[in-house]
């Protein structure tokens, strides 16, 4: 059965739509014309409609604008009072799709109900319930920070947003890689800067990268064959080199198979090795293509 479009829109009529004479669309019927096989279509003239027509449904959108503190200018802020009703601002709403043309919706608790006390990170290490598992687990330690609940905790506790996450990624791993990049892309001098500072700071994560590097060492030993000599690997390192000094842009030497991999591990041979840049590298890690 098919339905005649609305010339204006090409799409089929809706209730409310006006043809050349003023007519109001109000509904297919169940029959259909025998002269061209369309369904059809009941129309009224304003008089006889039995009601008004609906104001337009606002839409709703997400990253709604933040209403502005009238005292100060600027964005209300965790503690700010509000003098007519005795509450305090907690904190915006952000995740809540408004309708356009509204405000984000804020909430506000009344200083005697606060958790705890101004300017003061709530000393709490009482059980708290996940919401998820129903298991009571320790507060400060089981569960994530979060500057939207009232107790400063997430729900969830930290086991269950970790295997909520990763069935997330498990079913959209193109689209956790896309937001991995972009991530990435937007963020590279910090996410550089807070490796270089870790990795001055921190012993530990100095070690770990010691292990790691010697791992991988390992690993390209065991993977090259005896008839693999050093002069036969020494142009693609040192191609690598030249095209780093001429660009000014790091170049890696890449094993296109990865040396390490839980389905098929590639050997240290010429055939098995590309110069691509750093940042295409660690984009790549251990993954490959297979044809």
């Amino acid at each position: 059965m098919k339905k005649r479009l609305n010339p204006r829109t090409g799409l089929p009529f809706q209730r409310w739509d006006k043809d050349e004479n003023d007519r109001i669309f109000w509904s297919y019927t169940p029959k259909v014309r025998k002269s061209d096989g369309y369904l059809i279509e009941k129309w009224k003239n304003l008089e006889s409609v039995p009601y008004n027509k609906p104001p337009p449904k606002k839409q709703k959108i997400d990253n709604p604008p933040r209403r502005l503190n009238p005292e100060t200018g600027k964005e209300f802020k965790r503690w700010d009072l509000d003098q007519s009703s005795g509450q305090v601002f907690w904190n915006y709403e952000d995740k809540k799709p408004i309708h356009e043309g509204d405000w984000c919706y804020e909430l506000w608790v009344d200083l005697t109900n606060t958790p705890y006390k101004k300017n003061e990170e709530p000393q709490i290490t009482y059980l708290k319930q996940c919401s998820k598992c129903g298991e009571w687990k320790i507060r400060t330690e089981e569960f994530h920070k979060s500057k939207r609940s009232l107790d400063g905790r997430v729900a969830a506790c930290k086991v269950c947003d970790r295997a909520r996450n990763q069935y997330w990624i498990t079913n959209n791993k193109e689209k956790f890689k896309k937001l991995v990049d972009e991530r990435y892309e937007k963020n590279k001098e910090q996410i550089s800067q807070k490796t270089r500072e870790r990795y001055a700071n921190e012993s530990e994560y100095r070690k770990q990268k010691l292990v790691d590097s010697t791992l991988r060492e390992e690993r390209t030993k065991r993977a090259t064959p005896p008839w693999v000599k050093r002069e036969i690997l020494l142009p693609f390192y040192l191609e690598a080199q030249k095209k780093t000094d001429a660009t000014g842009v790091i170049h890696h030497v890449d094993h296109i198979v990865p040396l390490k991999h839980n389905l098929v591990c590639g050997l240290n041979v010429p055939s098995n090795l590309q110069i691509i840049t750093a940042e295409e590298n660690l984009k790549k890690s251990n993954k490959f293509k297979i044809d």
